[in-house]
């Protein structure tokens, strides 16, 4: 029964959100955030060696432990995501696309 009501609820904000995603910044903000979320998943599994070596190494994570540990393995994981999607995830996929269409060009002549 919970999950019919949430469902419902979802449903309805999805509806109430349309008017939201017509702002073009809105859909840049979007477009931005879902090319980036594979290198987020990839990023995680550098960030936690990263920060166990800081905790361990630095004093830094004494107060407040559980919260400076969210904030800056997020900050760390969002600097890392945005290495590996502008500096590897993009010019490799202009590269493929490249040899993709030369490949299909090419073999379109040949017929």
């Amino acid at each position: 029964f919970i999950a019919i009501l949430c469902f419902a609820y979802i449903l309805y904000q999805s509806v109430c959100s349309e008017r939201i995603f017509k702002n073009k910044v809105v859909n840049k903000i979007i477009l931005v955030l879902s090319e980036n979320t594979y290198a987020f998943f990839l990023s995680q599994f550098f960030v936690w060696d990263i920060i166990h070596f800081l905790d361990k190494n630095t004093g830094f994570f004494t107060q407040n432990r559980n919260i400076k540990l969210f904030w800056v393995s997020f900050l760390l994981c969002c600097g890392i995501t945005a290495v590996l999607h502008y500096f590897f995830e993009k010019p490799l996929k202009k590269l493929f696309r490249k040899a993709l269409f030369r490949d299909e060009f090419s073999s379109k002549n040949l017929r």
